[in-house]
């Protein structure tokens, strides 16, 4: 009996511990996208945030038990949704997804789009922090939610926050 709660404790350990270690590898694979996207609109890099991290990992759980993609109201931080079902996501994969909006985003007249909001909040020069989490809907599908601190996509601010790539 001790032999047997010693190896279902010894596995929910490495369980947890695996479990742990995918997010900390995610985590540093998004922020590290992140920073290669923005090098190339010459943003600064961000830093990972714990405190916000939270914040993202709090409304991943809220909206993957609903199962409904929505942003939270009201946030102080930037905020990108990203949903994905029967894959991993990557990190790369989902600062990628955002930031090909790129493709519609007109430089000439720069300005928050419903279609570009998410590679504009990517790169915006002013944010400094970033924090993202994870959490899986019954359904099976993944919800990542990253905010930045400071928000990004403020009307007015556009053209000094959102370069075109050198």
């Amino acid at each position: 009996m001790l032999r047997s709660l010693q190896l279902g404790l010894l596995l929910a350990l490495i369980f947890t511990f695996a479990g742990f270690a995918d997010s900390v590898s995610f985590n540093k694979d998004i922020l590290a996208r992140h920073n290669e996207l923005r090098k190339k609109h010459g943003a600064p890099a961000l830093v990972w945030s714990a405190d916000v991290e939270k914040v993202a990992v709090d409304w991943a759980k809220t909206i993957a038990a609903a199962d409904n993609m929505r942003h939270r109201q009201p946030n102080k931080y930037g905020e990108n949704i990203f949903w994905i079902s029967g894959m991993e996501a990557t990190g790369a994969m989902v600062a990628d997804s955002w930031y090909d909006e790129i493709k519609d985003y007109n430089f000439d007249k720069p300005g928050f789009g419903m279609d570009t909001g998410h590679f504009t909040q990517v790169v915006w020069k002013d944010s400094k922090e970033l924090g993202c989490g994870s959490a899986k809907s019954a359904s099976g599908g993944v919800y990542v939610v990253c905010n930045y601190n400071p928000p990004g996509n403020y009307s007015g601010r556009f053209p000094a926050n959102v370069v075109k790539a050198k």
